[in-house]
């Protein structure tokens, strides 16, 4: 398996670089950690952006300390099984990582949910938004450092049945507890959200479910199946509501991992990622596994992101 995980420093990639090493990596699993050096934030900016730049370490002081703190965190990551790269790559970050996920073929990137740049307070950054929409594979958005239980969504889409498919290959969360989620959209204005909540319309089962709300909990009942035929501690379980607030609102806990398809069966089905997956990846507290169909396209450069100078 190749994962590649990038590393800026950060919190959030810290929490990344021991979510990855907590898990039981497949042999033979080869773990490329990478770092970009992207200065270009400041081109434009201005005197006061130039007198700053001056002000801070020179690009040989600022690659040598960069070098140290990958092998630091590569140091971290070895382990029996596992071969450890590093790469210290210059550019923008988001395209850089989506580059290189290409040409490694990787089956997996991973991410802090936001990294050093000064909009560090954003709930999912710049660079992990580029990466998730234009990743040639699947991304983990790492917000805390370990995996306890996993929310599986599902809606019966073969998006939805891929997300399953492929944590079962890879066998990463084996032995630990799972949720098959589908939810049953209530037709309700987010300002009523409360009123659901406060009838009781989480997990149990109203009196009056429909032949529509059936249809959720057998596709619930199937994925938990599957997900027990993978190893899994599954349980079915239908919700009610909008459904990217009823998946993020599953993800409660700190070691929680919320799995998704990109996109589901809404109409945008041309979107790299449907508006619930999204919607999802900046509201949850939990850590998000995004799967996609890797390598259907081979990525050779992203598109400019709005924010490109925004960090993860």
């Amino acid at each position: 398996m190749r994962v590649l995980v990038a590393h800026d420093g950060s919190p959030c990639a810290d929490a990344a670089l021991q979510l990855v090493t907590g898990l039981r990596w497949p042999a033979p699993a080869r773990l490329t950690l990478v770092s970009v050096i992207d200065r270009t934030d400041l081109i434009g900016a201005g005197e006061a952006a130039l007198a700053m730049a001056a002000s801070e370490p020179t690009e040989r002081e600022l690659v040598a300390e960069a070098q140290r703190a990958l092998e630091a965190a590569a140091e971290r990551l070895r382990g029996p099984g596992r071969t450890v790269e590093t790469r210290l790559e210059h550019g923008r970050p988001g395209a850089v990582i989506v580059e290189l996920a290409a040409e490694m073929l990787a089956d997996l990137v991973v991410v802090g949910s936001r990294g050093l740049g000064p909009w560090s307070s954003l709930l999912l950054g710049s660079v992990s938004t580029e990466v998730v929409d234009h990743a040639p594979c699947p991304v983990l958005v790492a917000r805390h450092d370990r995996v306890d239980r996993l929310v599986v969504a599902t809606d019966g889409s073969e998006s939805a049945d891929r997300a399953i498919d492929t944590i079962g290959r890879w066998g990463l969360f084996t032995g630990l507890p799972a949720q098959a989620l589908s939810v049953e959209r209530v037709g309700v204005a987010p300002a009523d959200w409360a009123v659901v909540l406060a009838a009781g319309w989480i997990e149990d089962r109203p009196d009056d479910m429909t032949a529509a709300a059936e249809e959720q909990r057998r596709l619930a009942e199937h994925a938990a199946d599957r997900l027990r035929d993978a190893g899994l501690a599954a349980e079915a379980v239908v919700r009610f509501g909008h459904p990217a607030r009823q998946i993020a609102e599953a993800g409660r806990g700190e070691g929680d991992l919320i799995v998704m398809g990109s996109r589901g069966l809404g109409t945008f089905q041309r979107l790299v990622l449907g508006s619930v997956a999204r919607t999802v990846l900046q509201h949850t507290g939990a850590s998000v596994l995004i799967i996609r169909r890797p390598h259907a396209t081979r990525t050779l450069r992203a598109p400019i992101a709005s924010l490109a100078a925004f960090a993860v």
